[in-house]
């Protein structure tokens, strides 16, 4: 009898790119709400119900406070009617709801919910959408409700007549796309305003003042329409519709430098955009890419990009959302495969460059953060050291591990409850279906056929979890699937009896807890030279 070990995922990865009988034993074929790290195949935990609130307003923008009154979101979206005196703007404490908007009825006819952005600036959130006006919290406070943005003065954005596509903020200043002045759309022009003091906001945008440093700019129009911009390092990335600008600051005249960073890709939507540890990653709609400011690599080539080209939603790509997941070193693409929403996260780990796949609740945005009042802490979980991982971010009295919270599609005049996916795996709501798979997997080379015997799969779970062995007499062949076999918590052996060329396995679990996988071991019989 002869044994094959399987070990390693972390360097075999997921790869559905190159033909399965190509990759190494440690690669696999489908990662599925799951994550690789440390050479193991993790499950991710279940959903959680967050908020059984009825606010009448449909939320579609998320961004997580921490200040020092409290951390808390903020949740931007649409009033269910389109009235204008219909509220938009609610914090979010992880128990209550408050409604923040600004009442000054700038949330007419508001046709487009995902269109908000976010930022912040000296600690203050702010927050825009294209139909409306930019407004900023002047204090970070849950209960504090939002107020327009002055231009000039005591002239706010609406009473100068200006609108942006998107604002973000860059040092000491804060930046504005994609305008419409008047009655002039102005899609490639590029604001910024004057340096505001520490603490403060900008005292104005007037570029016409020569004792300021407000300035614009418009770039050629050929790169696209200006979607949204984001601080990198010292740098400040404006990204367009098929380009990347850079802006440096440089004093004096011009204030800023523009230079090119990329002239034939740029970013599919306005949220599709986020840095972590001083990178850009971003979705296009030619693929999921990482820039430093210099160069634009993809974080998917020879890995995921082929599936990804056959299965987004290239209709709705602009859709598509990121956000960055410290806790896991994880960059979370967010995707519309089927629906016009995104419903599959394509997860990048920053560490072992791997890529997985996560199903989604068809959402319009996702974040993650510590909402003190409803996230479990270390102290409070009933899992094992075993069927959780990750940091020890906090003691008993911190402010918990991170959930990642969304915002979800409904239907109908309330909101349904603000949910969250449970990334570390403590106890949920509603499982999820976590799936491992491999196929055309050669035992070992030569033209033979092999009878597998033993399986001893090397599990920790808390659950039972479900193995099915294939088979292929080539790797273009069709899988002939055998009987799924159920493994309980503990088992050690799986007695199999299946005979082929090329063996594949498929390892799946509907569970609200987060289990493990670190390798399997083969037993098998070479059964004859053909």
């Amino acid at each position: 009898m002869k044994t094959l070990h399987i070990t390693g995922f972390e360097q075999g990865g997921l790869n559905s790119d190159i033909s399965a009988d190509l990759l190494p034993v440690s690669a696999m074929t489908t990662v599925l709400n799951g994550r690789i790290v440390s050479n193991r195949l993790y499950s991710i935990g279940g959903y959680e119900n967050k908020s059984a609130a009825t606010v009448l307003f449909t939320p579609a923008h998320m961004r997580f406070i921490k200040a020092a009154t409290g951390s808390y979101w903020v949740v931007a979206g649409t009033g269910i009617n389109g009235a204008p005196d219909d509220r938009a703007v609610y914090s979010f404490d992880g128990t209550s709801w408050v409604d923040v908007s600004t009442g000054t009825n700038i949330y007419d006819n508001l046709i487009n919910p995902n269109q908000w952005t976010s930022c912040l600036f000296n600690g203050r959130p702010i927050i825009n959408h294209p139909q409306s006006y930019p407004q900023t919290q002047l204090t970070a406070v849950s209960t504090t409700d939002f107020s327009e943005i002055f231009w000039d003065g005591a002239t706010n954005w609406r009473t100068a007549g200006m609108k942006c596509g998107a604002m973000a903020s860059h040092k000491g200043f804060l930046f504005a796309m994609n305008m419409t002045e008047g009655a002039s759309e102005l899609p490639y022009v590029v604001r910024w305003s004057d340096a505001a003091d520490p603490g403060a906001m900008p005292s104005t945008w007037d570029e016409t003042v020569p004792t300021n440093l407000a300035g614009k700019v418009s770039l050629p129009a050929a790169g696209g329409v200006c979607l949204n911009g984001l601080t990198l390092r010292d740098s400040f990335l404006v990204y367009r519709e098929s380009s990347i600008h850079s802006f440096d600051f440089v004093g004096g005249e011009f204030v800023f430098n523009v230079r090119s960073v990329a002239d034939t890709i740029g970013a599919a939507g306005r949220n599709s955009i986020c840095e972590y540890l001083g990178i850009h990653y971003f979705v296009s709609r030619d693929g999921l890419f990482m820039t430093d400011g210099n160069s634009v690599e993809s974080v998917i080539k020879d890995k995921a990009k082929i599936s990804f080209l056959s299965t987004v939603n290239q209709e709705n790509v602009a859709n598509s959302f990121v956000f960055s997941l410290p806790i896991l070193n994880e960059i979370w693409f967010c995707l519309p495969i089927d629906t016009t929403y995104p419903n599959l996260a394509y997860v990048y780990n920053v560490d072992n460059k791997n890529i997985t796949l996560v199903d989604l609740q068809e959402s319009y945005h996702m974040a993650s953060g510590y909402p003190a009042s409803t996230t479990p802490t270390w102290a409070s979980a009933t899992s094992t050291w075993d069927e959780a991982y990750g940091s020890w971010l906090v003691s008993s009295s911190g402010p918990g591990i991170p959930s990642v919270y969304y915002c979800t599609i409904q239907e109908g005049s309330t909101l349904a409850s603000l949910n969250s996916l449970n990334i570390i795996g403590f106890g949920s709501d509603i499982s999820v279906t976590a799936k491992f798979e491999r196929v055309s997997l050669l035992l070992e080379e030569g033209d033979f056929s092999f009878t597998l015997l033993e399986a001893f799969p090397h599990f920790n779970s808390p659950v039972d979890v479900y193995l099915k062995i294939g088979t292929q007499e080539s790797p273009f062949d069709a899988v002939t699937w055998h009987p799924e076999m159920t493994i309980t918590p503990g088992q050690r052996k799986v007695d199999l009896r299946a005979t082929g060329k090329y063996f594949c396995y498929s390892i799946r679990s509907d569970a609200k807890y987060t289990w493990y996988m670190s390798g399997m071991t083969l037993k098998y019989v070479v059964d004859g030279e053909r």
